[in-house]
C-alpha cells in the first residue's frame, strides 16, 4: 500500500548544521555519524561530521577542492573523500592518512568490503584498484577508447558483498571482474545513463545490481539479466536524482519533482512516498537510509539536511 504524505517545507526540521549550501552526505555502517561536504557562507569547501544521536558538530576540517562522492570505510575508521582527481583519506579525527593521486578526471569510487582497496572509474576508460591506507602501485584496467564512434567512458564502480567480485560501469557496458586480477567473467553491452548519485551498486545480499537511470534498473548479479520492469523502481512523477539501498528490504529515492520514496523491494511496491512543498523550485539531491532502516536522510542543495521517519 502506498502511504502519500504531502509536507509543506515550513514543516521539515533541519539538521542544526551551519548555513551554506551542500554537496553530498555519507553515514557511517553503525549509523553513528554523518559526514556532511559543504560550504559555509563565507568559507571554502570543508567536510563535517556530525554526530547523529548527540546532534552536535565533533570535527570540521577543510577540503581543498569540491566533492560529490564521500563514503566511509566498512570498519567506519576512515573516511574517503573523492575530488577532482585523487581520493584522500581521512581518519576521524581529519586526518589524512592516505592520497590516492590520477592524473585523471574522478567519476566514481567504491571501499572494497575489507576496507583494504578502493576502486575508482574515471572519466576516461580507465578503472583503478588501489591500496586504501597505503601508498602502493595501482593495478588498472583499460577499455577499448571508443565504442564505434564514441569514447566510452567509465562512470561507476560496485564491490560485491563477499569482496570477490567487482562491477564497473561505463557509458556501453557493465562488466564484472574476479579478483585479484581484474580477469572479466561477465559483461553486457548496452548504453547507460551517465552520473547519478551512485551511478551503481550491489544490494545488501549480493544478488542484485542496481544502475542509476531514468528510473533505478535491477540486473541480476550472476547473469546480468534486467528483471521485470514492474521489479524497478519508478520516482513518483519525476525522474530519479538519488537512490540508496542500504537494506535489502527497501531502496529509497529522490526525484526532480521534490518527491522522496521508499520503494519496498521484496513487494515490488511504493510502500510510502514524500511530497515537498516549497516557495521556490527545488528538489533533494541526495538521500540516505539509517542503517537501521528507520531514517532517511534527506539533503538539499541550499536548505540542509531533514529526516523522514519511517
Amino acid at each position: 500500500m502506498n502511504l502519500e504524505v504531502e509536507v509543506d517545507g515550513s514543516q521539515l526540521e533541519f539538521l542544526p548544521l551551519p548555513k551554506g549550501n551542500f554537496y553530498s552526505i555519507a553515514i557511517s555502517p553503525n549509523g553513528r555519524y554523518l559526514c556532511v561536504m559543504m560550504v559555509r557562507v563565507g568559507t571554502n569547501f570543508e567536510n563535517i561530521l556530525w554526530d547523529i544521536q548527540k546532534e552536535e558538530i565533533i570535527n570540521v576540517f577543510e577540503a581543498p577542492d569540491f566533492a560529490r562522492f564521500i563514503y566511509f570505510s566498512p570498519d567506519g575508521k576512515y573516511i574517503g573523500v573523492g575530488y577532482s582527481s585523487s581520493v584522500v583519506i581521512y581518519n576521524l579525527n581529519g586526518e589524512t592518512v592516505n592520497t590516492i593521486l590520477f592524473d585523471l578526471p574522478m567519476a566514481h569510487f567504491a571501499w572494497r568490503p575489507n576496507g583494504k582497496h578502493i576502486a575508482i572509474a574515471t572519466y576516461e576508460p580507465y578503472l583503478l584498484v588501489a591500496s586504501a591506507l597505503e601508498k602502493r602501485r595501482m593495478r588498472c584496467r583499460e577499455y577499448p577508447l571508443h565504442y564505434g564512434e564514441y569514447l566510452d567512458r567509465t562512470i561507476g564502480v560496485a564491490w560485491h558483498p563477499d569482496g570477490k567480485r567487482l562491477a564497473s560501469l561505463h557509458e556501453y557496458g557493465l562488466t564484472i571482474y574476479e579478483m585479484p586480477y581484474l580477469r572479466v567473467v561477465k559483461h553486457l553491452e548496452d548504453e547507460f545513463t551517465k552520473g547519478g548519485k551512485p551511478p551503481i551498486a550491489y544490494s545488501p545480499d549480493g544478488k542484485y545490481i542496481a544502475i542509476y537511470g531514468a528510473w533505478v534498473f535491477i540486473y541480476e548479479s550472476d547473469t546480468l539479466e534486467e528483471l521485470p520492469e514492474e521489479q524497478e523502481v519508478k520516482g513518483a512523477g519525476g525522474g530519479i536524482v538519488s537512490y540508496d539501498w542500504r537494506i535489502q528490504k527497501y531502496i529509497v529515492v529522490s526525484t526532480r519533482t521534490n518527491n522522496v520514496v521508499l520503494w519496498n523491494f521484496e513487494n515490488d511496491e511504493i510502500e510510502k512516498s514524500w511530497t515537498f512543498k516549497f516557495k521556490e523550485y527545488t528538489y533533494p539531491k541526495q538521500v540516505l537510509m539509517h542503517p537501521s532502516g528507520k531514517i532517511i536522510f534527506v539533503m538539499y542543495r541550499k536548505f540542509g539536511i531533514t529526516t523522514l521517519h519511517i
